[in-house]
């Protein structure tokens, strides 16, 4: 985390919300985050005297939290993917034996 802020921070020490989330986007391979407005105004949540620039400590605290949620929401994502997975089997399953069963009523007539 501390070379992430490093790069970010250009030797300021201190880097802003806008500058926090081009650096979350650059680590985690983002190319654009939805709402990025509202992410930067969580990030600044952590900016304890409110000068709008994060320290080490401030940042380690926010960027943990965003790639937590990241984290989890991608690991939801992919239990829902494998939900929609099971259901298209299950379904494409049950078109085939609705098929077969059509083409020998057919055979029959």
């Amino acid at each position: 985390m501390r070379g992430l802020f490093d790069a970010v921070a250009a030797g300021a020490g201190t880097v802003s919300a806008a500058e926090t989330m081009r650096g979350l986007q650059r680590v985690r391979g983002l190319s654009a985050l939805p709402l990025i407005r509202e992410a930067e105004d969580r990030v600044l949540a952590f900016d304890a005297d409110g000068d709008g620039r994060l320290t080490f400590e401030e940042f380690r605290r926010a960027a943990g939290r965003f790639l937590r949620a990241r984290r989890e929401a991608e690991e939801e994502c992919y239990r829902e993917q494998q939900t929609i997975t099971l259901i298209r089997k299950t379904w494409a399953a049950k078109l085939d034996e609705l098929a077969s069963e059509r083409i020998r009523r057919l055979d029959e007539a």
